[in-house]
């Protein structure tokens, strides 16, 4: 006597077990790339903080330097504005810390007048973080 067997035929592609786990690794996989994105974009958005100071020569030693804003001057730890000569040699430096919107201050050329030709200022606003950026790059 001889019987035929036909083997049963599995429909499923795959078990369910191992679609739990593709599904989770596709998940972890996903969670990882979201974080090391997320840790990777700029920590760093003072330069979207707009920062209004001008210069101006006040008399032939003295520049006059403004600071306008922004009111939310707790960010600013100091400015430190610098005046060169025409050569590039240095004239003064001026360090504001805890500047007052609307305040003026004074930076000397010292001994040295200023002159007819154009003198460079550049100030630099540094934040609490130690982060530093050129706020104004002139010439008067």
């Amino acid at each position: 006597m001889h019987t035929n067997h036909t083997p049963e035929q599995n429909d499923e592609a795959v078990s369910p077990v191992i679609g739990v786990i593709l599904m989770v690794a596709i998940t972890v996989i996903l969670a990882v790339v979201t974080i090391g994105y997320t840790m990777a974009m700029p920590q760093n958005l003072h330069s979207d903080t707009p920062i209004g100071i001008t210069a101006g020569q006040l008399d032939e030693n003295t520049v006059k330097i403004t600071y306008i804003g922004p009111p939310r001057a707790d960010e600013i730890a100091a400015i430190t504005a610098t005046l060169y000569a025409p050569d590039g040699t240095q004239l003064g430096t001026l360090t504001i810390t805890d500047p007052i919107q609307g305040q003026a201050y004074s930076l000397s050329s010292g001994a040295t007048p200023l002159s007819s030709a154009l003198e460079h200022v550049v100030i630099v606003a540094r934040y609490w973080d130690d982060d530093e950026s050129v706020i104004l790059d002139t010439y008067l």
